[in-house]
């Protein structure tokens, strides 16, 4: 299907952090007007009238840990982040939708020069989203929204070997699933996607540990290619 979305956001965040601990909690305030435009003519009962033109307004509850060494291109650490997305009428919402979001992404250095990385994402929908609202899988060398579903798992891995002080050679491998609903209105199989490729990274600013490259993605459907400052992860 395809489609563009026009939209108008606003979005203001804070996160503060527990005393001297690797705790942060936090809110967010976001609001939105989309308005949908299709390019595809034939029928797509799936989305519903009142997906074209849609406005959201919402609060946003947080609460993360995070350790890494580095903040952009960590090689050491870990982060986890709960978040719970709630728009809702009485604040001028058009309808009541949310969506619980957790993930982690976990470095480790088996050497001075092989570092690990490992991700775990899972997104879960409550109430009533629009169709491009719902949880999807994503994977480098996945298209956006390709899978989508009332909830997701993504599960992926990286592994960097610097094989001198600059560069160093990566390669990833990824899996996520979807679990769907038979609910008569956004009714799909469950689905299940692989993707992987490698690239390369450049170590520009040793004092800060950050690195940019590109990488290389295959999907099931076609190749990707991205240019990558920081972690490919970064959120």
């Amino acid at each position: 299907v395809s489609f563009t979305i026009k939209t108008n956001l606003l979005l203001q965040q804070a996160l503060f952090r527990l005393g001297k601990s690797k705790f942060l909690l936090g809110g967010r305030y976001q609001f939105f007007k989309n308005k949908v435009v299709l390019f595809s003519e034939s029928d797509l009962p799936w989305i519903g009238p009142d997906d074209i033109e849609l406005t959201g307004s919402g609060i946003s509850l947080i609460a993360e840990y995070e350790n890494f060494d580095y903040l952009l291109s960590p090689t050491r650490g870990l982060r986890a982040n709960l978040t719970y997305v709630q728009n809702l009428k009485f604040l001028g919402s058009d309808r009541d939708m949310g969506q619980f979001k957790f993930f982690a992404v976990y470095y480790h250095p088996f050497t001075q020069t092989w570092t690990g990385g490992f991700r775990v994402d899972t997104k879960i929908a409550t109430g009533d989203p629009a169709f491009y609202l719902m949880p999807f899988v994503t994977l480098r060398g996945v298209p956006a929204m390709r899978y989508q579903g009332w909830a997701t798992l993504t599960a992926e891995t990286e592994q960097l070997w610097m094989f001198t002080r600059r560069w160093g050679v990566l390669g990833f491998v990824g899996y996520g699933r979807t679990f769907n609903k038979d609910d008569g209105f956004f009714s799909r199989k469950d689905e299940h996607v692989w993707s992987g490729g490698g690239g390369f990274r450049y170590l520009i600013a040793r004092l800060m540990g950050l690195k940019m490259g590109v990488d290389v993605a295959r999907g099931p459907e076609d190749w990707a290619f991205y240019i990558v400052f920081g972690s490919a992860w970064l959120r």
